[in-house]
């Protein structure tokens, strides 16, 4: 039974805060600032690592599989030295880094500070497993179905998208990533996960829908929104893949009265299907709506009608709970409806009006 111990490790665990910074500055020669920045780095890469040990003994003297214990431990290990090295690098100037680095290449025999895990961005190496190229993607789409007009109720989909995978060079026989992916709207949230191999392709969705005739805050003052998905490596037992939007977003239903008062004229196709130039119809109080509509498909008018009436819907979504609503429809919407033929007097509509 192999135990292990930081001291047996190499790991500077004699050493009194106070000695360890008169060692940063007496012996390789940092400054104030780099002293204290160094020695938080030393202290939480010595904590994570003190942990480990813990974990790994515990493993083996309550019988856990001996080589599988310390294959983790190793792969933690290289993890928390790649992390410590990037702080190090980070967190002290230029020259502070450069004389650590020198200092301990003199000190260990030309030992770099860790062993290359990471072969530049997005690329991962070990004693088992090579792999590059975490090429994945997020994505985030609405639809709203109008259900009924009276009364007035219409549901909305909203459906969370991760794809992506990454390459394998050799040795990752039984590495897995594990992609989680999850939709969280008004209060509820949907979420699906898979398991497999790291070249291997994910296509995977989470998809929640909400009702006005529960959620009224579909067409009310708007629904909180989130997403957020992640790919989990099993080698390194870290993410390799970390995503979430909106941050505290809102998403709502919108609705937006529009009128076209006879000019100009619509542009229209062979089939009798016409685009017509349109204007907001909403109370002052509800202007501008949160649908900022521009366009209207409609029938063939021309000749018939001077002044027509439409209403139109939109799924809508801002960051935060206050400015500008970005609207999936855009400016010409996919679901819209006439309400008024030559009614000159048909009155305004409270829009959806949430700035």
């Amino acid at each position: 039974m192999r135990n292990l111990d930081s001291e047996r490790m190499g790991q500077p665990t004699n050493l009194t805060p106070d000695l360890q910074s008169d060692h940063f500055r007496n012996n390789v020669g940092l400054s104030s600032k780099d002293v204290a920045a160094a020695a938080a780095t030393i202290k939480n890469f010595k904590t994570a690592l003190d942990s480990q040990v813990s974990r790994y003994n515990l493993a083996v003297t309550s019988g856990g599989d001996v080589p599988t214990a310390l294959a983790t431990f190793q792969q933690q290990q290289t993890f928390f030295t790649y992390n410590a090295q990037q702080s190090l690098q980070n967190k002290l100037s230029a020259d502070g880094y450069a004389k650590l680095e020198t200092h301990i290449i003199e000190e260990k025999g030309n030992m770099r500070l860790s062993p290359t895990f990471y072969a530049g961005i997005g690329a991962i190496s070990g004693p088992t497993c090579q792999m590059s190229g975490f090429n994945y993607a997020e994505a985030t789409t609405y639809t709203t179905t109008l259900v009924s007009l009276s009364p007035l109720r219409v549901t909305l989909t909203t459906t969370h998208t991760i794809t992506g995978n990454s390459t394998i060079f050799n040795n990752c026989g039984g590495v897995t990533h594990t992609a989680t992916s999850t939709v969280s709207l008004a209060g509820k949230s949907s979420t699906n996960f898979t398991t497999v191999p790291p070249n291997y392709y994910i296509n995977l969705s989470a998809s929640l829908t909400l009702d006005s005739a529960v959620d009224s805050c579909l067409i009310g003052a708007g629904c909180s929104d989130t997403s957020s998905d992640q790919v989990f490596c099993s080698f390194i037992g870290h993410n390799v893949f970390q995503e979430k939007a909106p941050p505290l977003g809102q998403v709502e239903v919108a609705f937006t009265q529009v009128k076209w008062g006879g000019s100009p004229a619509p542009s229209c196709d062979t089939n009798g299907a016409c685009i017509y130039a349109v204007n907001w119809n909403c109370t002052a109080a509800t202007t501008p709506p949160d649908y900022q509509v521009g366009s209207v498909k409609s029938g063939d008018y021309v000749g018939i009608a001077t002044d027509l009436r439409w209403r139109a819907l939109s799924p809508c979504i801002r960051i935060g709970t206050s400015g500008p609503w970005g609207c999936y429809a855009g400016l010409f919407p996919l679901n819209s409806w006439l309400v008024a033929t030559n009614d000159p007097l048909y009155p305004l509509y409270a829009c959806t009006h949430h700035p």
